[in-house]
């Protein structure tokens, strides 16, 4: 069977121009990957753009043997500890299946491990978290396709996902068994909906959640950060200048700058208090209501 990719359509097809299901398809119809319908298209199509960035710079590097052209740190990372531990390494794969049900994909990442000798079939993930289950169900697909094609026993490929956010992150992942792969193709064959114990769409509040904030929370972090690094150099600067001048106090028609000299200032140890006199700290301990907040801290440098 020939199978060719539209890139514009996102379709594979067979030569009869038959549509073939993709292995995302699949796996959505199924619900056997995280559900974003309820997170904005706005937000969606930008995480997609910058995990389309990502792949094409690991696909740069492998297709031109380690070469770092877009200086992505995730890539960069990966040459240094990973690429060269492995054989053989193709990038953006294509496979299909024509067994018991018909499907097709493309493989992130394959290679070779010449002391294990053992081929490793591996997926790329950009997003906040990584949903293992979800990933498992995609690599466990990929791996009988790939088989299927070069007549590689299953039993000696392993999978992995490299998750490729601020730093790289290595992720081993454990195949879905073949009992379950029969079961999803029963099902997939006979019309019906794949039965599962566990949910496969991630709850409201988890990556979906995550991906909903995170790109502008990220952009007004880092430029909050960028306007108080100046704010506080402009106060710096005031300050040394009244300093030198002998100057307390500057008023303007918008402003009224006070000038503070510096001093000793004494301080309550409260923890030592509780620690020897645990009694008495007791006695003069307040409780009171403090509003509730979340604090944001950014994994990368602004």
């Amino acid at each position: 069977m020939t199978v060719t990719f539209d890139p514009f359509l996102h379709e594979y097809s067979d030569e009869n121009g038959n549509l073939i299901p993709s292995v995302t398809q699949l796996l959505a119809k199924h619900q056997l990957s995280p559900d974003y319908s309820h997170v904005s298209k706005t937000l969606l199509n930008q995480s997609a753009e910058n995990g389309t960035k990502r792949h094409f710079a690991f696909e740069i590097a492998i297709e031109s043997g380690g070469y770092d052209d877009e200086e992505d740190p995730c890539v960069t990372e990966f040459l240094e500890k990973y690429y060269p531990a492995y054989e053989n390494w193709q990038s953006e794969t294509m496979v299909y299946y024509d067994g018991t049900i018909r499907y097709a994909g493309t493989i992130d990442l394959i290679c070779y491990n010449p002391k294990a000798d053992r081929w490793l079939i591996g997926d790329i993930k950009t997003t906040s978290s990584v949903h293992k289950e979800s990933v498992a169900w995609q690599l466990s697909l990929y791996k009988k396709a790939w088989c299927f094609l070069h007549l590689v026993p299953e039993e000696n490929v392993d999978l992995f996902c490299l998750h490729a956010r601020e730093s790289l992150k290595w992720i081993d992942i454990e195949a879905i068994p073949q009992t379950d792969i029969n079961d999803l193709f029963e099902s997939e064959s006979a019309g019906l909906p794949y039965v599962r114990d566990t949910a496969m769409i991630l709850k409201p509040g988890t990556e979906a959640l995550a991906l909903e904030y995170e790109s502008r929370m990220v952009e007004l972090k880092k430029a909050s950060e960028e306007i108080k690094a100046v704010y506080d150099k402009l106060k710096e600067a005031l300050y040394e200048q009244m300093l030198e001048r002998n100057i307390t106090t500057l008023d303007t028609p918008r402003m009224k700058i006070s000038l503070t000299r510096p001093y000793k200032k004494s301080s309550f140890d409260s923890k030592g208090m509780q620690k020897d006199h645990p009694e008495l700290y007791k006695a003069y301990v307040t409780e009171s209501e403090v509003k509730g907040n979340v604090k944001i801290s950014l994994k990368e440098k602004a």
